[in-house]
């Protein structure tokens, strides 16, 4: 995950499509990879239904959380002197990693005041390795990158830290939402909550999904 620190993103509306019935703000710890992906995955699968806007911020879990925070705040100011009900139909993500960072209290802050969160333990890459196969070694960051960049032939980390995003598409995709899950089920059978690997990523992706599939006219 790329860490280069961008200025403040603004706290307006962001542009939404016409038919846009829901929005999705991921304040996110990665600036380039964890947007990148975002904004391809919600060209995917939004369907122009639901509105998702990356907030690449940088800095510890705990940051991430507070600028959170602040997203949600803002969103709830508007939906109160809004007419408008997508104004009032949103949710607020926190997307961060382990690394080397102390977690509890960025975990216990977006609970406490209602901030979803996406985690990856050691780091985001993880996700991406599961469109290709199972892993469920206990690495480091650097070995989880590494090993993506085998997998996924245009990914570096340093150089072109990006998603190839086609080559996630499909099958690769529903391989990676079964395969986040059974590591999250081996954590628990290792009483091992979130610990590495492991990731809850694929639940974001999911609520993304879901507000893009249109529904039947009655």
């Amino acid at each position: 995950m790329s860490r280069r620190h961008p200025k403040s993103s603004s706290l307006k509306r962001p542009r939404a499509s016409q038919n846009a019935k829901s929005q999705v703000v991921v304040v996110c710890e990665g600036v380039r990879t964890e947007k990148a992906y975002l904004d391809e995955f919600a060209q995917d699968f939004g369907n122009g239904l639901v509105s998702v806007r990356p907030v690449p911020v940088g800095g510890a879990p705990i940051t991430v959380v507070d600028r959170a925070i602040e997203e949600k705040k803002s969103l709830a100011k508007r939906a109160r002197r809004s007419r408008d009900s997508f104004d009032k139909n949103y949710e607020v993500w926190a997307m961060f990693d382990r690394d080397t960072h102390p977690i509890d209290a960025a975990f216990d802050k977006a609970a406490a005041n209602g901030i979803k969160v996406a985690f990856s333990n050691p780091c985001f890459e993880l996700w991406g390795i599961l469109h290709y196969e199972k892993h469920n070694a206990p690495d480091s960051n650097k070995e989880v990158q590494d090993k993506l960049a085998e997998l996924m032939p245009g990914y570096h980390h340093k150089n072109s830290p990006q998603f190839i995003y086609g080559t996630m598409r499909g099958q690769a995709y529903k391989d990676a939402k079964v395969n986040a899950e059974w590591l999250r089920a081996r954590r628990k059978e290792e009483q091992n909550n979130k610990g590495n690997p492991y990731t809850d990523v694929d639940i974001l992706m999911k609520v993304i999904e879901e507000n893009g599939k249109i529904k039947p006219t009655e």
